[in-house]
């Protein structure tokens, strides 16, 4: 299967690891579906957090700095910057994965399930800080998900795959409303309606 990612008007597909180590991170970040697997077990997440500033051109004490304020934009403790991974909750782990994100001043963010592992609470604050950030920043998300509603919530544009290829894409609300395709009107009828009160 062949394929082409632009960014800013350059193809990304093909180019050295020097380039691309240029690209991830400091332009294009992700966060996963489990949070828990994205860090190393036996570094504090603060390590990770300052590694990875140091790795894109950020001193010593910014580095500590940044992940710091990043920290509090995303509404966590810096000391939580001290512990391991498996001293915090999913939610958590999501937050320090989006904090390094905003840290890194990506301008795409890759959202891989994000929410999916969370249960609904800490899912609708990670979906407001998602929201918040593409607002106050200027971070675009690609946001890959299952959940029709949460797309409907969240997304300006969609675009629905089936097989790895895009069947339909246009305004969310255009196509969740009025599907062009039969697959994403299959899609919709899937979802599960809570029974009206009568």
């Amino acid at each position: 299967m062949t394929g082409s990612i632009v960014l800013d008007g350059r193809e990304l597909t093909g180019l050295a690891p020097q380039a691309l180590r240029e690209i991830r991170g400091r332009r294009i970040a992700a966060i996963f579906q489990s949070p828990s697997t994205a860090f190393s077990p036996v570094h504090r997440v603060g390590t990770v957090m300052t590694k990875a500033l140091r790795l894109h051109g950020s001193a010593r004490s910014e580095a500590a700095d940044r992940a710091a304020q990043a920290m509090r934009q995303v509404m966590l403790s810096p000391d939580l910057m001290r512990r391991y991974p498996s001293q915090l909750s999913g939610g958590q782990l999501q937050r320090v994965a989006i904090a390094l994100a905003v840290a890194l001043r990506a301008g795409v963010l890759l959202a891989d399930e994000p929410t999916s592992a969370l249960d609904v609470t800490v899912q609708a604050e990670v979906l407001d800080l998602l929201r918040d950030l593409r607002d106050s920043e200027g971070m675009s998300v690609l946001f890959i998900s299952h959940d029709l509603a949460v797309v409907a919530e969240l997304c300006d544009r969609v675009a629905v795959m089936r097989q790895g290829l895009i069947v339909e894409q246009g305004q969310a609300s255009r196509v969740l409303s009025a599907p062009a395709n039969p697959y994403t009107a299959e899609l919709l009828v899937s979802v599960p309606k809570l029974p009206s009160r009568g």
